[in-house]
């Protein structure tokens, strides 16, 4: 993503744009970037870094067969998608892919990745923002955590603004 010479003018993508990730090519996302990207249409494949925090924001990402880039009016072509029974590598390597981590290949826990969706002026709001995939491949694995939760200091009802945390969480001072 970081290489001018990736993309078709020579510049990295900016504020605004419409990015298509055409069929066949691979493109490794590993910027942090507050600039909000309007469409990445993916039809080849979109690979998160997992040396490094990562930060995209959006207003629709989508990952489909299709190198027409639209906004609106989503129909899935399922031509082609994996028949029951064969091997994912086969799939994955004629389909679009969105490769947030694998299994086999979580994003490790000390990087982030932040997928941060906007609602852009000009767009249906039945369509965006969002994060569509449709007879693709789309994987989000990050490394295991040990906690997956946090117990709370008092209860918390509708409508109210603050949560209070316990004074200690499993070696975890609040403060």
């Amino acid at each position: 993503w970081s290489n001018p010479t990736t993309w078709v003018p020579a510049r990295l993508p900016k504020e605004g744009d419409r990015v298509l990730v055409s069929q066949h090519t691979h493109v490794r996302y590993d910027v942090e970037s507050k600039d909000i990207i309007r469409l990445v249409q993916v039809v080849g494949t979109l690979q998160f870094a997992r040396d490094r925090n990562t930060e995209l924001h959006i207003g629709l990402l989508t990952v489909q067969n299709s190198s027409v880039c639209s906004e609106s009016g989503f129909a899935c072509d399922f031509r082609g998608v994996k028949q029951l029974g064969e091997p994912r590598e086969s799939f994955s390597s004629q389909r679009p892919q969105l490769l947030v981590g694998t299994p086999e290949a979580p994003i490790p826990s000390r990087y982030t990745v932040k997928i941060r969706l906007h609602y852009l002026h000009g767009m249906d709001k039945n369509d965006a923002p969002g994060l569509i995939c449709c007879g693709a491949r789309m994987e989000i694995h990050g490394s295991p955590l040990n906690r997956t939760w946090v117990k709370l200091g008092a209860d918390v009802s509708e409508g109210d603004t603050t949560v209070t945390l316990a004074e200690e969480v499993t070696g975890w001072k609040v403060g």
